[in-house]
């Protein structure tokens, strides 16, 4: 593993589903979001943005989403319709960052 990639930065990688996440011990700057939201009930996703901005996050910190939400069928979210998962689009998403005090800074639509 190569070291000191990133003077200065700290990293840490939680796996863990977000029912059972018990959170971190210090406030972190960023969080990343790779495919996973969708996933989770929005109850329990509404739950997960208060303690990040309440808790977790350092001032200034951020959220960043990736995720394949969209209103526009395609072969992978039909085939996660036909294991139970919803589709949903990304403004629901977005409603409930914005609702938990988040601001959006950056969005982009990836075409693939």
């Amino acid at each position: 593993m190569q070291k000191d990639l990133l003077p200065g930065v700290e990293k840490s990688v939680a796996a863990s589903t977000v029912e059972n996440w018990s959170g971190v011990q210090n406030r972190v700057d960023a969080v990343l979001f790779f495919n996973v939201l969708c996933h989770v009930h929005p109850a329990d996703r509404r739950a997960l943005f208060q303690k990040l901005m309440s808790q977790y996050l350092s001032d200034g910190g951020l959220v960043a989403v990736i995720d394949n939400v969209t209103t526009v069928p395609s072969g992978f979210l039909r085939l996660l319709e036909r294991f139970g998962q919803s589709r949903i689009d990304f403004s629901v998403l977005e409603d409930e960052l914005l609702s938990a005090g988040f601001q959006l800074v950056l969005k982009r639509d990836l075409k693939v």
